[in-house]
């Protein structure tokens, strides 16, 4: 009875919280001042561009050799980059290393998707252009994006789908994770791609961003152009697992000890898997390793990950792993959201130089733990508002 209280309490606060951002967000959504990209569109026209790639970097938290690696690799499969920005100040070293790229001012209404909204209209307008492109990607800088991005945007690029992301979601319901969507030209110029951002309201909130935001661009595109390709999946996976040879499955279970989620829900299974691989002492205790194989370490691996990747959010429940077997960038808030410690993030953390580790470091310093979130944020957090 305490409990379904507790969680009463809790969605009443949620419900609240949630009208009061709509309250106070309202005003801007509809009277405030939009920017105009269409002098942007007219120039990149004039170059006879066919591949563009809209970057929303944070507004005042940019990680420099992130969107160094994201730039660079963007350029390389041969994008036209367009870089939004809240102050020109914050990307003068970008103006600098890269003259070719367009930075321009960031629409400051409705997060990421608000920035999208206003330049995939203001595309969308220039008739001649839209027919033109054969690959957008939308793509924000919430990745520690690393030397394999070239390699990355390649594989999205060029997929053959009419849309594709870095990560797909099963939870509360299929979609496709927003911090990297490619589209081709059949996918941007379809009427349901077209009629999601007319109607789109661009919200702050956290939780709207996502509901509205991630989720209903997902149904937008699965309808107009059916599933996605996804870089990782749990069947991508497990075609690496059944790869992976003796020192690298030593290296992943270790990966996989340090996974707060999966040691309470798998305890036994990792700590008999752990001992045969020496991984985990057990002194003064007897292990029965004659039913213990690397075959079986394989198949106790497949079934673990495909359920971490299929039933929870997998950039966070198999996003170290993905790293390792996949050479995937990693998410700036995987310390964050509780599910590895910061220093076993930076130990562990695969294609990043030590320089870069060390801006890592204070990047998800900054960012905190959960333990840091108190009072009435706690709940919040909790409720994935914040």
């Amino acid at each position: 009875m305490r409990g379904f209280i507790l969680r009463v309490v809790l969605v009443s606060i949620c419900f609240l919280f949630d009208i009061w951002s709509y309250l106070t967000d309202l005003p801007r959504v509809f009277f405030g001042k939009r920017k105009n990209y269409d002098g942007l569109f007219h120039k990149i026209e004039e170059t006879g561009a066919e591949r563009l790639a809209f970057v929303t970097p944070h507004p005042t938290n940019i990680l420099q050799f992130s969107i160094r690696h994201l730039v660079e690799a963007l350029l390389a499969n041969h994008y036209t980059v367009v870089v939004a920005v809240a102050k020109d100040e914050v990307a003068a070293w970008l103006k600098e290393e890269f003259p070719q790229v367009h930075i321009i001012p960031r629409e400051m209404r409705g997060r990421d998707f608000g920035v999208w909204k206003a330049l995939i209209l203001a595309l969308l307008r220039r008739q001649i252009l839209a027919r033109r492109v054969k690959n957008l990607i939308l793509v924000n800088d919430s990745l520690y994006f690393n030397k394999h991005t070239t390699a990355l945007i390649e594989s999205v690029t060029n997929c053959g789908k009419h849309w594709a992301c870095l990560y797909e979601s099963y939870v509360p319901v299929y979609h496709a994770q927003s911090f990297l969507i490619m589209l081709d030209n059949n996918a941007l110029n379809s009427v349901h791609f077209r009629k999601y951002w007319d109607s789109y309201l661009p919200f702050d909130g956290r939780h709207h961003t996502i509901v509205k935001g991630e989720f209903g661009l997902s149904r937008a595109l699965t309808k107009a152009a059916s599933l996605p390709f996804s870089v990782v999946t749990s069947r991508s996976l497990s075609q690496r697992i059944d790869e992976t040879n003796t020192k690298d499955m030593t290296s992943l279970m270790s990966v996989l000890f340090l996974n707060a989620q999966l040691v309470m829900q798998y305890p036994e299974q990792l700590r008999r898997i752990g001992t045969f691989l020496g991984i985990v002492s057990e002194t003064g205790r007897s292990v029965d390793r004659q039913d213990i194989s690397f075959d079986w370490i394989k198949h106790f691996l497949n079934e673990l990950l495909i359920k971490s990747c299929e039933l929870g959010n997998p950039t966070h429940t198999i996003g170290l792993v993905a790293n390792q077997l996949l050479n995937m960038p990693i998410k700036r808030d995987l310390a964050f959201r509780g599910t590895y410690q910061i220093a076993d993030i930076l130990r562990l953390a695969r294609g990043y130089s030590e320089e870069e580790l060390a801006a890592m470091g204070e990047d998800l310093r900054a960012r905190a733990l959960p333990v840091s979130v108190r009072g009435f944020n706690r709940l919040l957090f909790k409720a994935g508002r914040i």
